[in-house]
């Protein structure tokens, strides 16, 4: 099965995320029922992520599951992290060391949540592999920018499912979209990817940004800065 740029764009990214949308639409019990409507985003996540694999398999492009750069904009991105002093640091994270940054930013948000923190860690695994497998397949074929429209509105809005403090949602994950694919573009790293989306969305969850309700029973603690008492669950 041969697709040109657009067309696997399309199969292997938009289609398993409009099924998504229309199941949770068109059914409103999994709407209202946060695990089963849980369990439907990530059941889209993967296949959309298998899909995006076997693509790259059908092209002959293995997906650079170490750290190799999939650097298509790598003296932009270069000039880019070094004005913030990340380049230097960033090349120095290998895959095994990643792996390990991984396991450890897992234990730190399990910490943070509690129970839930596992399965949110293991969820920007697959998310980030999601939007780097299809923006991978796209690499070469397409601008940065472009690919940068097609992939992350959609990662966006998705997060929209939860329509409380979207003003807030939509440009935070925006521009993480967009920093999670450069860095991918520069380092071809998934799991620092996936560390920092674990470790940055653990901080807006335990703020109550991301899930405001108290649908995964995180105990939230207010900061001793605040001058508050502990909170029960909300």
């Amino acid at each position: 099965m041969t697709f040109s740029a657009l067309g696997g764009w399309f199969f292997a990214y938009m289609l398993p995320g409009l099924s998504v949308l229309a199941v949770i639409y068109f059914f409103p019990k999994y709407r209202s029922g946060t695990f089963s409507r849980g369990a439907i985003v990530h059941c889209g996540l993967i296949i959309s992520t298998i899909l995006s694999q076997y693509l790259l398999y059908t092209a002959g492009r293995p997906f650079p599951w170490g750290s190799h750069p999939a650097s298509i904009i790598s003296e932009t991105a270069t000039s880019a992290t070094t004005a913030w002093g990340l380049a230097s640091a960033l090349s120095n994270i290998g895959s095994s060391g990643s792996m390990l940054f991984f396991g450890a930013v897992a234990i730190a948000v399990f910490a943070l949540l509690g129970r839930f923190g596992i399965f949110y860690a293991l969820s920007a695994l697959l998310q980030q592999l999601t939007m780097t497998s299809v923006a991978y397949y796209l690499f070469g074929s397409l601008s940065f920018l472009l690919i940068v429209l097609l992939v992350v509105p959609f990662f966006s809005l998705s997060h929209l499912l939860q329509r409380k403090h979207w003003r807030v949602k939509i440009p935070v994950t925006f521009a993480w979209g967009f920093f999670s694919l450069a860095l991918f573009a520069l380092y071809g790293n998934l799991f620092l990817n996936a560390s920092l989306h674990a470790a940055l969305g653990s901080l807006l969850i335990y703020a109550g940004v991301m899930y405001p309700h108290a649908e995964f029973a995180i105990k939230r603690v207010k900061l001793p800065t605040a001058g508050l008492k502990p909170t029960d669950l909300i």
